[in-house]
């Protein structure tokens, strides 16, 4: 399994342990962007932004992924606050795993903002939560 699609699965599956946890505030956990949101509320593995530095024979590999979480209407204030609840949630979650893509990387979470996302005439709120400074280290050490 290459190291990007070690990143997805790990970042999916630690929401998808959120979620068997909280049922009623997180339904549906995706790999990617699911074609639409029919299922509310949801968390999908964004994007995955990777950088590579090489010295001496030794690439250093760092990462940032994007974890969207996607909420009912805008106008729906128990939403948003379910949403604000669960991305609190996660990013707790994350820091307390920083070996979370495996023991020889450490991520920590960078930050997260809000944001509007508009499908056809709907507007679903949305969160992303940004796990930067993913780092692995390869080569001769």
């Amino acid at each position: 399994m290459g190291w990007r699609t070690t990143l997805r699965t790990n970042a999916k599956q630690k929401v998808q342990d959120y979620a068997d946890a909280n049922p009623t505030l997180l339904l549906a956990v995706y790999r990617s962007r699911p074609a639409s949101f029919t299922t509310v509320p949801c968390a999908y593995i964004g994007a995955i932004r990777v950088q590579h530095l090489h010295t001496a024979g030794v690439r250093q590999t760092t990462a940032e992924v994007d974890v969207v979480l996607i909420a009912s209407v805008v106008d729906n204030i128990e939403a948003e606050q379910d949403q604000d609840t669960v991305a609190d949630a996660l990013v707790e979650d994350f820091t307390a795993d920083p070996h979370v893509f495996g023991s020889n990387t450490i991520q920590e979470p960078a930050r997260s903002e809000t944001l509007d996302v508009d499908v056809g005439d709907v507007s679903y709120h949305g969160t992303v939560i940004t796990l930067g400074r993913v780092a692995i280290q390869e080569g001769r050490v």
